[in-house]
């Protein structure tokens, strides 16, 4: 049975950028998952980080 349109459970893409489709994954300590997904808007918050600490690591490789 199709879904109705519009579809009130429709993924809904926040943001100007696109993501990239394949998910990176990192293991971590025991625990610390649970510690991460309790912050506010934490997803947001870490791809800034990392693309804070490439374009850091990137301009620092070129020195």
């Amino acid at each position: 049975m199709p879904l109705p349109k519009p579809n009130p459970h429709q993924f809904v893409p926040q943001g100007d950028v696109a993501l990239d489709p394949t998910p990176l994954q990192v293991k971590t300590p025991k625990g610390l998952r649970q510690r991460i997904k309790k912050i506010p808007n934490w997803q947001e918050k870490l791809r800034g980080k990392l693309l804070e600490w490439v374009e850091q690591w990137e301009h620092n490789k070129q020195d």
